[in-house]
């Protein structure tokens, strides 16, 4: 039996209650007794419900070395830091996100002098969100993952479910799809596993998968995700965000086999969406989808100024990462187009943009356009070092999109430069992605509006 279900016992023989008299809500007579002999382990909100029945403050429950009369004397600091942490969860709503980190350091250090240490991992969580909220993802990961174990032994369930998320998220952003899918279905089964209501989170990881999907070339299996989720926004399961993100993911798959004119049809789909509902971040991204047909159209300068506009407005809002991936589009354009000196240009500044975002995958996309352009400004030696670099970037992030694009070009370099064995080895590593490339995507069974 352990020591916090020895004092739930023992006071509750104090008071001569049984062990319905604890119950309430979620808190059931078998639940009880598991707490008691030590088989569960309370969350803080079930142990504040059970300390109330039991007359004492929750931190008698908790503190092993603690006795009735001393520990009540200290209901003021109690007082303080559930005021505290109730300041925390209100400065994270009105995006205060420096005085959420300060805050949390400060409710870490009361628990600590209330002999509560083992509590910080709530402060850990919450300062967490804060640095995903201000896109350190890093941190926020190093943050999230070691808590993750203790929310759910403290029956958090609604908060191990969301860290998973903000966790997938992150890796996500870094371009670390792996992970991203890995944590993604963590979420999805603690969903499931605790019946949760988290049906915004649900369909934002359902969108991540598709994403992830998409990134490793298995474009069946991310089609057929988006097309689910706008099946099911018949039935009113889904709102018009994650609809027109769905249209906008059907939209990038059609890009990626050639259909160009599908692609056209589901990206004008979800603009209309977009505008209906004012969502500007996620239609200005949309612009590189219609900047691409484009481009593979040879429509040059249409697709110019859809990259140029969506990477200008993405910087403005915070997004370096995707204002990046455009810019090495736009970049990539004006080297078809024989502008090598903007070409030049705009790839520098979309290398320096991703290394500020974090993200790989923007990264080895700007490298991959430098490349281009030092190929056409013929200067061969600069060219292959940068894109094999992109090529390594992109095998760490496990994205396949451009991949037989790059090896292509490096091929077609070194077969310039009589590098034949090194040509043989980039051609085959090309056709060998190609051939894995998913590029069955079926006609959608629904119109929904």
């Amino acid at each position: 039996m352990s020591v916090l279900g020895n004092k739930i016992l023992a006071r509750r023989k104090e008071l001569k209650l049984l062990q319905r008299d604890l119950t309430g809500g979620e808190i059931t007579v078998g639940y009880i007794s598991q707490i008691e002999t030590g088989k569960a382990v309370p969350s803080i909100d079930t142990l504040e419900d059970i300390a109330k029945r039991l007359k004492v403050p929750f931190t008698y429950l908790l503190d092993d070395h603690a006795e009735l009369t001393s520990v009540a004397l200290n209901t003021t600091t109690v007082g303080n830091a559930i005021e505290l942490q109730q300041t925390i969860i209100n400065s994270l709503s009105e995006k205060k996100y420096s005085e959420v980190i300060s805050l949390c350091d400060t409710l870490k250090t009361t628990y600590s002098d209330m002999s509560l240490g083992h509590l910080g991992f709530l402060c850990d969580y919450y300062k967490a969100i804060a640095f995903y909220k201000t896109s350190d993802y890093n941190n926020s990961i190093s943050l999230f993952e070691p808590c993750l174990d203790d929310l759910l032994g403290y029956r958090y369930f609604e908060y191990y479910c969301t860290g998973c998320f903000y966790v997938g998220i992150s890796y996500h952003r870094l371009s670390k799809f792996a992970d991203c899918e890995k944590y993604s279905n963590m979420a999805l089964a603690a969903i499931e596993k605790y019946d949760l209501d988290l049906n915004d989170i649900r369909s934002r990881i359902m969108i991540n998968l598709a994403a992830c999907a998409g990134e490793s070339n298995n474009f069946y299996q991310a089609y057929e995700i988006y097309m689910n989720i706008i099946n099911l926004s018949l039935k009113g399961q889904f709102s018009p965000t994650y609809i027109a993100d769905a249209y906008s993911g059907v939209a990038a798959c059609n890009l990626e086999i050639g259909n160009l004119h599908e692609s056209r049809v589901f990206a004008d789909k979800a603009a209309y969406l977009y505008e209906l509902i004012n969502d500007t971040i996620p239609l200005t991204l949309l612009k590189n989808t219609f900047g691409q047909v484009f481009y593979r159209q040879k429509q040059y300068e249409e697709a110019i100024s859809y990259f140029r506009n969506a990477a200008n407005a993405l910087l403005e809002y915070g997004i370096p990462g995707e204002s990046a991936i455009n810019r090495a589009w736009l970049s990539k354009t004006h080297s078809e187009l024989g502008n090598l000196h903007d070409a030049l240009s705009s790839g520098k500044q979309a290398l320096a943009d991703a290394k500020n975002s974090q993200s790989g995958l923007a990264v080895a996309n700007a490298r991959h356009a430098l490349g281009l352009a030092y190929y056409k400004l013929q200067r061969p030696i600069r060219a292959i070092a940068l894109l094999r670099r992109a090529e390594r970037d992109m095998a760490d992030t496990g994205s396949k999109n451009v991949l037989p694009e790059l090896c292509q070009l490096l091929a077609n370099i070194y077969l310039e430069h009589g590098k034949l064995d090194q040509a043989k080895a980039m051609m085959n590593k090309a056709m060998n992605l190609l051939l894995n490339k998913d590029l069955t995507v079926k006609k959608p069974k629904t119109d929904a509006k």
